[in-house]
């Protein structure tokens, strides 16, 4: 459904030289708030991802590991 999202992601993170298991967690990380948003990409705003961030550190999540920057 994302696939061309999932192939801009490999493809910049194999110039950065990643490791294969950091390629898939990126991977896993975008379907997940992709799925979480319920959203279509081009409908995503700066406020969509601040809700995910800030609902994954009401939880408890470390907020460092879904950095956007």
């Amino acid at each position: 459904m994302y696939k061309d999202i999932f192939e801009s992601i490999r493809n910049e993170a194999e110039k950065r030289n990643l490791r294969e298991r950091t390629i898939q967690l990126y991977c896993s990380d975008v379907s997940y708030f992709l799925r979480w948003i319920g959203k279509n990409v081009s409908d995503l705003t700066l406020e969509d991802a601040e809700s995910f961030l800030t609902a994954k550190r009401l939880e408890g999540n470390d907020i460092k590991t879904y950095d956007l920057t």
